[in-house]
């Protein structure tokens, strides 16, 4: 068993992804609440093994300045995208999914 990883993670997918699990879990809770803290989730991935690759991507405006820096500490190349209009007036993020 191989004790290298590669990271691809959406921070928009992941956002999304608490949002809906804090829905579920506490659905008292308003959504602007709703936090992930990316040094636990990053420890929880990597649990003791070398990523290899980490590549983390998201739409500008990148609401969270701390969590890009925090990234490129920890040597993730990142990836802001601007967001397009998918025609009918609504933006949606370029090519991270």
């Amino acid at each position: 068993m191989s004790d290298n990883i590669h990271i691809f993670w959406d921070n928009t997918n992941i956002f999304l992804s608490a949002i809906d699990t804090a829905a579920e879990v506490e659905p008292q809770m308003p959504r602007y609440l709703v936090r992930v803290y990316f040094p636990n989730l990053y420890k929880l991935v990597i649990a003791d093994r070398h990523a290899v690759t980490k590549e983390l991507a998201g739409s500008v405006p990148p609401h969270a300045a701390e969590l890009w820096a925090y990234a490129e500490k920890m040597k993730f190349n990142t990836t802001l995208l601007q967001r397009v209009e998918n025609g009918f007036g609504m933006l949606r993020e370029q090519t991270v999914d």
